[in-house]
C-alpha cells in the first residue's frame, strides 16, 4: 500500500471509529435525543425577562448542538409562552411531563410562577434546575427536585447596598430611608431583608409599605415618600413598577441621597425607557460579564455576535442551568431523573456564575450579586470590588454619592 492510500485508510478509520464512539455514547443514553422542556413569559408583563431566558436557551442549544449534543446525543427544545400567568404556566408544564414527554424542565421567569411550576415538577418526581426564581420559600417546602442557579435568595437582595454604606464615614452614611415593595413573593423577601439590615445599619425607616402588582397610579404611594424626606429611597420591585415609581418620582421633585430601586436599574431596557431620570439610580443584578468565572466572557461574545446587543444577567442564569443539566448528564451517562439528581446535589459544577455547589434545599450555596449604577446613560457596576467567590477584583467604578439631585 503507497503512503497515499495508506493515509486514505487511516483517516477512513478514525471517522468510522470516531461514528462509532458517538453511536456507542448516544446508544447508552438510551434516547435519540434528549429533551428540555419549559414555558417563558413571551407576553404579558414578564415578557422583557421572558425573551432573555428564551435567548439564553435557544443559545445554549444550538452550541451543544454544534459540539455533537451530550454524549454523542443530540439535544431538543420545545419552549411554551406562559403569558406571565401562573396558571398558563401550570398547564404548559402538565403538558410538557404528561404529553411531551420531555426528559428535563427548564425554568420560567419569576419566583410567582417558579414556585408553583417547582411544584408540578414535585408532582412527577421531575428535575427542575431553574435560573428564573429565588424566593427562599420556594425552597423551603421540602421539594427534593429542584436546584437553583440563581445565586442568591431574595433577602440578601441589599447585600451589597448596606455593606457599602458601611464604608462611608460615620458622618456621611444615610440615617433614615423608606422601603417600598411590590406586593409578590420575591419582593416581600427582598424587602425583609431589607428591614433586617436597616436595623443592624442604623438606618431608620420612616415608611414601610406594599404597593399592588396592578399599581397604575405611584402618585399616593410618592407622595408618602416625599412627606417622609428620607436620606435613601429604597424599593424592591421589578421593571414595570420601578420605570412608575421613578417617574412619578421625578413629577413630583422628590430626591434623596441614595435611589436604589433593586430589580429595575439592572434590566437593560432600564436607560432606554427612563432616559435621564435613570442616572445614578442603583439595582441588584446575579450577574455582568466582567465577573472572573468560568466562560462569562465567551458567553458575552457569543451572545453579542448571534444577538447584535449586550448580554443580560437573565441569558447566563438560563445558561447556567443548562450547564448542570450536561455536566451531571456527562459524568453520570445516564438520563435517570433521581441518579441526575444525586449527583447534582453532591457534586460542584463550574458555571458561567461561578463555582457552584448546592445546598440541601436546592439553592446554591455560594452569592454572586452585584450592584449596579446609571451614570450618563450607561449600566456600571459599583459594588463590590471583588467577586464572592474567588476573591478576584472586579472591574467598576465608584458609586456616585450623594445622588446629585437632576430633577
Amino acid at each position: 500500500m503507497n503512503a497515499r492510500k495508506w493515509l486514505f485508510a487511516r483517516i477512513a478509520i478514525g471517522l468510522i471509529a470516531a461514528g462509532l464512539t458517538a453511536s456507542v455514547e448516544g446508544q447508552s443514553l438510551g434516547k435519540k435525543e434528549i429533551v428540555f422542556g419549559g414555558a417563558v413569559a413571551l407576553t404579558g408583563p414578564a415578557s422583557f425577562d421572558g425573551a432573555y431566558y428564551k435567548k439564553g436557551y435557544e443559545l445554549w442549544v444550538e452550541e451543544v448542538n454544534k459540539r455533537g449534543g451530550i454524549l454523542g446525543t443530540p439535544v431538543k427544545l420545545i419552549l411554551y409562552d406562559d403569558k406571565s400567568n401562573p396558571n398558563e404556566a401550570i398547564s404548559r408544564y402538565e403538558k410538557l411531563i404528561t404529553v411531551d414527554k420531555v426528559d428535563f424542565l427548564l425554568s420560567p421567569w419569576s419566583s410567582g410562577i417558579v414556585a408553583p411550576v417547582a411544584a408540578v415538577g414535585q408532582k412527577y418526581n421531575k428535575l427542575l434546575v431553574e435560573g428564573g426564581g429565588c424566593a427562599e420559600p420556594i425552597f423551603e417546602r421540602g421539594n427534593k427536585w429542584i436546584f437553583s442557579t440563581m445565586t442568591a435568595v431574595d433577602n440578601q437582595h441589599s447585600q451589597n447596598l448596606f455593606e457599602w454604606m458601611q464604608t462611608l464615614p460615620a458622618d456621611k452614611r444615610p440615617k433614615t430611608a423608606t422601603l417600598t415593595y411590590h406586593n409578590s413573593l420575591w419582593a416581600q423577601g427582598c424587602a425583609k431583608g431589607v428591614r433586617t439590615r436597616a436595623a443592624a445599619s442604623g438606618v431608620r425607616l420612616l415608611l414601610d409599605e406594599a404597593y399592588s402588582p396592578t399599581m397604575s397610579d405611584a402618585t399616593p404611594l410618592v407622595s408618602k415618600i416625599k412627606a417622609a424626606n428620607p436620606d435613601a429611597i429604597l424599593n424592591c420591585g421589578y421593571l414595570s413598577d420601578g420605570v412608575l415609581i421613578a417617574r412619578t418620582l421625578k413629577e413630583m421633585r422628590v430626591n434623596a441621597k441614595i435611589l436604589w430601586m433593586s430589580d429595575g436599574p439592572p434590566n437593560r431596557a432600564w436607560g432606554s425607557i427612563l432616559g435621564d431620570v435613570a442616572n445614578y439610580t442603583l439595582g441588584t443584578t446575579h450577574w455582568e460579564p466582567g465577573v472572573p468565572y468560568t466562560g462569562a466572557k465567551a458567553l458575552a461574545a457569543l451572545y453579542k455576535e448571534k444577538y447584535h446587543e449586550d448580554i443580560y444577567d437573565k441569558v447566563a442564569l438560563a445558561w447556567a442551568s443548562l450547564q448542570v443539566y450536561e455536566q451531571a448528564i456527562t459524568a453520570v451517562k445516564s438520563l435517570d431523573q433521581e441518579k441526575i439528581r444525586d449527583y447534582i446535589r453532591s457534586h460542584s459544577f463550574d458555571l458561567v456564575v461561578g463555582p457552584t455547589r448546592f445546598a440541601e434545599n436546592g439553592m446554591p450555596t455560594i452569592s454572586t450579586l452585584l450592584d449596579v449604577q446609571w451614570v450618563n446613560g450607561k449600566r456600571i457596576v459599583v459594588w463590590p470590588k471583588k467577586d464572592r467567590v474567588l476573591h478576584q477584583p472586579i472591574d467598576g467604578q465608584d458609586i456616585v454619592y450623594p445622588k446629585p439631585a437632576t430633577w
